[in-house]
This record gives structure tokens, C-alpha cells and sequence, in this order.
């Protein structure tokens, strides 16, 4: 296993003791879930396959019949955060499926591409989608996208002392976006942790200060020393290496919430 593939098995392993102290826009809302249930359509008995553990999305009012494949590559996401049959899980690199051709209707995932380098990873893993899923089929994605005008990163960091960001999750992808300088580098974690620490070198006074819950801002001390990169792509940049392996995007669907925005669910058909 190379150094960065330990890096990422070791971060993920800490992300699932951690779970449930996440929320959105890091975890699906309602109003994402209402982007995943407009792709759901079409199938009598769907067959799907679920990058990433993500129990919001098994727990939708799927048809009698649905065929399930979970996939990810970390045995401790799969057994801290997988509440459903164990038998559908699969341990699995999304770059490469144990998957039959053609056989699976929809595709989902929750956040997955900020984990993947780009733009190698996401070209394999679209090739690997085209493989696998059936003429007709979608691959449901909820992104994590980078605004065309960037901010300055000490802008952000201002908006979050003045009480104008609702919570880490949200200061994680608005810091993060705004500390990348391309999709192709993105951001090390590190990065995000040595910003925020900058100027609130004291996170229980940080809590106290916007009246967060302590326990939750202690989550970004996962960031600390951490050489793990997250990636924000712009739309347009997920978009053409989708296309240019014969998808067709036939929508976006944005949620309501603050920073909405930065999290659309994208609907690509394999035709």
C-alpha cells in the first residue's frame, strides 16, 4: 500500500469513530435527499449501486424488489456507519467494481468525489460507470463544488469570528474551497487546520464565543498534521469528463440551505 492510500485509510478511519458528530452539508440533509428521490424514478426494481456507506440514501422509499450493492473501501467506514444487511456490502474500490457489465440502473454517492484526485481519479471512475451501468441508467452524484468567484480565505475566516457561518461543516468546504488554488492540487487538510487555528488558536473559547458544541468543533483537530487533500472542482470541470465519456447531464438539483449552492445534486444518464 503506497503512503497516500494509508494517509486516506487512516483519516477515513477516524471520520467513521466520528460519524455521528457530522452534519450537513457534510452529510445529506432533507433537502438533499430531495435531489437523490428525483433520480429514483423509472425502474421498476432498480438495481443500485451506493459509493459510500451512506444510510440516509438506503433508508429512501425504494420499491419492493430493489437490488443493492454498498461499495467502499474502508472496512471501518462499512462497520461503523453501515447499518443495513451485511451481505450487500462490498469492499471495493470505486475505480475498479467488482460489478457485472450493465448491470446496475442508478449509481449514487454522497460527497465521494472530494475524495478523489482529480482529474485521473474522476476519468476512472466514469469509465468504470459506464461499464457498469445500463443503457438508460444515472449516475446520482451530490458534489461538492467550488464558486466561479473565488473568496479570499481571510474573508471566510472574518464571516466565521462574526457569527455569519452556521457551523464546521460548512466553514470546512468554504475554508477548504477558498484555500485551493486548482482542482489538480487541492487542498491538504492541514492547510484548513493551520487557517482556522490562526486566528482561534483556542477552540473552547472559539464554541463559547459562536455558541457551537464544543464536542463537534473538536472534529477539526482530525485536520492537524493531516497531508490527506480534499478537492472542489468546479461544475464545469465535473461536467466535461463526465460528457467526454458519453454522459448526458440532464440536471442539477440545488437544496435550499445555506451554501446550497456549493452542494447540487448532478443526474448524468448513460444513454
Amino acid at each position: 500500500m503506497t503512503s497516500s492510500l494509508m494517509d486516506q485509510t487512516a483519516h477515513w478511519s477516524v471520520v467513521a469513530h466520528q460519524w455521528s458528530l457530522l452534519g450537513p452539508p457534510l452529510r445529506p440533509s432533507e433537502a438533499d435527499l430531495d435531489g437523490f428521490r428525483r433520480g429514483m424514478g423509472g425502474f421498476e426494481k432498480p438495481r443500485v449501486a451506493l459509493f459510500g456507506a451512506t444510510m440516509e440514501l438506503y433508508r429512501l422509499p425504494w420499491p419492493e424488489g430493489t437490488h443493492w450493492a454498498i461499495v467502499d473501501n474502508n472496512v471501518d467506514i462499512l462497520n461503523a456507519v453501515w447499518a443495513g444487511p451485511r451481505d450487500m456490502a462490498i469492499r471495493a474500490d470505486w475505480r475498479s467494481l467488482p460489478l457485472a457489465p450493465s448491470s446496475r440502473d442508478l449509481v449514487m454517492c454522497d460527497g465521494g468525489l472530494t475524495l478523489v484526485p482529480y482529474p485521473v481519479g474522476y476519468e476512472s471512475i466514469v469509465d468504470c460507470l459506464w461499464k457498469t451501468l445500463a443503457s438508460g441508467g444515472a449516475a446520482l452524484f451530490r458534489v461538492h463544488i467550488r464558486p466561479s468567484l473565488p473568496e479570499s480565505h481571510d474573508a471566510v475566516l472574518d464571516d466565521l469570528l462574526a457569527a455569519r457561518i452556521p457551523s464546521l461543516n460548512h466553514l470546512k468546504i468554504r475554508l477548504g474551497t477558498a484555500l485551493q488554488t486548482s482542482t489538480r492540487e487541492g487542498v491538504v487538510l492541514d492547510a484548513i487546520w493551520n487557517a482556522l487555528h490562526r486566528v482561534a488558536p483556542d477552540l473552547r473559547e472559539l464554541a463559547e464565543r459562536l455558541g457551537w458544541d464544543f464536542e463537534r468543533l473538536q472534529v477539526i483537530e482530525d485536520y492537524r498534521d493531516n497531508p490527506y487533500r480534499f478537492r472542489f472542482p468546479e461544475l464545469f470541470e465535473i461536467q466535461d469528463v463526465f460528457e467526454h465519456r458519453g454522459f448526458r447531464m440532464e440536471w442539477a438539483n440545488y437544496p435550499d440551505y445555506v451554501m446550497g449552492e456549493r452542494s447540487p445534486v448532478l443526474c448524468f444518464r448513460r444513454p
